[in-house]
């Protein structure tokens, strides 16, 4: 069974604990599911845990990928193949041009991990990272002194970002078993990603199941630009199959939505 998790809000919509607790549900009914979130994002001072973690092991990801990583042992690589840290952007460096320091939104788009989904993979390094702190600088530079990387601009970067959504296609795994999550509120990481067999579109205290044909069919025909549209555009026009509500640390929750999960699809074969 392939399942997309999506976020109706920009942040903090619980896509993460439901893929995990999805994860530890099927897991009760003898199915084990591969979890993949191909684009993904972290600022390095609010998850420095994670980005030390991640330079000990030789990588940059985030906690999301690590916390899929830490619950089912697989390679975190192939878990998240695009990953982007962000840095908090130095106003002193920035010469006190507070203009400067808004359009950045206080961050730099410092360095991009990309894989090629053929066991390789990429690093790019924004010129302007040396507009962060000292301190997360040093650790950037210990990093990429043992590997190699491409330097270029942060408006290089964000270009890379938006184009996500067509140079992971090729990532995306063909599992027959697989949790795929969404990046923010985008209805889909990747146009791969679509060929799910169902979509839940996640908030806080509720869920929505929603057939994965319907929602694939929905998202293609409202997209008009080669970005991805937001999933609460597409679950307006798409009637839900089921909705769920969520409690706080109530794992009879997700066992639910698996019940409802395996009794769909079964029905649908």
């Amino acid at each position: 069974m392939r399942v997309l998790i999506t976020g109706l809000l920009p942040q903090d919509s619980g896509k993460t604990t439901m893929g995990i607790n999805l994860i530890r549900a099927f897991k009760e009914v003898g199915i084990r599911m591969f979890p993949y979130k191909p684009v993904a994002g972290f600022n390095g001072w609010y998850s420095y845990e994670y980005l030390i973690r991640g330079v000990n092991m030789g990588i940059i990801a985030g906690g999301d990928a690590f916390k899929y990583y830490d619950e089912t042992g697989e390679d975190i690589r192939k878990i998240n193949p695009f990953t982007l840290l962000t840095l908090p952007l130095d106003l002193e460096k920035a010469d006190f041009r507070n203009v400067f320091f808004e359009n950045k939104e206080g961050i730099v788009h410092a360095l991009l991990r990309a894989e090629s989904c053929t066991n390789a993979e990429g690093y790019y390094l924004a010129k302007e990272y040396q507009f962060s702190s000292e301190g997360l600088i040093s650790i950037i530079n210990g990093f990429l002194a043992r590997r190699g990387f491409n330097l270029i601009s942060e408006n290089q970067i964000i270009t890379m970002i938006d184009d996500s959504v067509n140079s992971t296609n090729n990532c995306t795994p063909q599992d027959d078993n697989i949790i795929i999550e969404s990046y923010n509120d985008a209805a889909a990481p990747n146009w791969e990603s679509l060929k799910v067999d169902f979509t839940l579109a996640v908030s806080p205290g509720k869920s929505f199941l929603i057939s994965g044909e319907e929602y694939s069919m929905a998202v293609k025909a409202l997209t008009f630009s080669r970005l991805m549209m937001k999933t609460i555009k597409v679950v307006g026009v798409v009637r839900p199959m089921k909705s769920f509500s969520l409690s706080p640390h109530n794992f009879e929750n997700y066992r639910e939505i698996v019940n409802w999960l395996l009794k769909y699809n079964i029905i649908s074969k």
